[in-house]
């Protein structure tokens, strides 16, 4: 088996058109689906192996709740005139999970990621999503692997309530971190997997905050580690939630990526739409 950190995309097997240029960059308003895991499994009584919903695709109920869900979502695109940025459900890198990285933990978290990457890379994806990432080392690591794989990468940082990274790092600091790493190579920036009061007043008009195009916010505004204990879907109020949304996209016009996270659904992506899309 070939080195993960070899593989290169079969140029002739890519059949990808927009791998060269996001259309997300020209602007415009480009949606995202929700809480997947959350929505099928406390509104629909789904069950889902490891909160890992790619083990859905071997049929059954799973699948076809699955396939429903998306079909939500893509209507409710076409019905607004956006955009919409379908992401495959494989957001678990691989089976394992990558501790304990020592001081070459981003050269580590490249190894770690290119094998997958180099799976994707022989597809028609047009990018990469690396969602919910708590540290700039790993997310250095995977904008890399993408990078030398011919991949555009975006990488969504999640937050706790105080506006920081997990690791105490400021999401300023951590996207300055990763470009300077890089050389920005990173297409954007998201913040994902936190509601809005936990980091819009950290937004300031700078040059990193315009790094970041799209967010995907919980509904609910409780701590990461409060939603793991929850037994109960918190999913917030969706009209207020959306207000949030405005509030953002007029302290930041240039966000034009929107979708949900933990606790929302249509109902909650719909009202986004309908709030940021004018």
């Amino acid at each position: 088996m070939p080195n993960p950190t070899s593989l290169k995309p079969n140029k002739k097997l890519n059949m990808s058109p927009y791998r060269q240029h996001l259309p997300q960059l020209d602007g415009g308003l480009f949606l995202n689906d929700a809480g997947l895991e959350t929505d099928l499994i406390f509104n629909h009584g789904i069950d889902i192996p490891e909160f890992a919903a790619h083990t859905l695709f071997d049929g059954g109920q799973g699948q076809t709740a699955l396939r429903q869900y998306m079909e939500g979502f893509l209507t409710l695109a076409r019905d607004t005139g956006a955009g919409f940025v379908l992401d495959t459900q494989t957001w678990r890198a691989q089976s394992r999970f990558c501790e304990g990285l020592a001081q070459d933990a981003a050269a580590e978290a490249q190894r770690y990621h290119s094998e997958q990457l180099g799976w994707l890379a022989e597809t028609d994806v047009d990018m990469v999503t690396a969602l919910t990432f708590t540290q700039a080392d790993e997310a250095i690591g995977v904008v890399r692997a993408a990078d030398e794989l011919g991949l555009p990468v975006v990488v969504s940082f999640t937050v706790e309530t105080d506006g920081n990274l997990p690791t105490g790092q400021s999401l300023a600091e951590a996207i300055a971190m990763v470009d300077d790493a890089t050389n920005s190579a990173a297409a954007y920036y998201m913040v994902n997997c936190a509601h809005p009061d936990h980091f819009s007043g950290r937004m300031k008009d700078e040059a990193w905050s315009h790094r970041i195009r799209g967010i995907r916010c919980n509904a609910s505004r409780m701590s990461h580690a409060e939603l793991d204990e929850s037994l109960v879907l918190d999913d917030g109020d969706p009209v207020e939630l959306a207000a949030d949304y405005s509030n953002l996209k007029q302290a930041m016009p240039w966000l034009n990526v929107f979708g949900g996270c933990r606790g929302s659904d249509l109902r909650h992506v719909s009202a986004i739409a309908a709030a940021v899309g004018g």
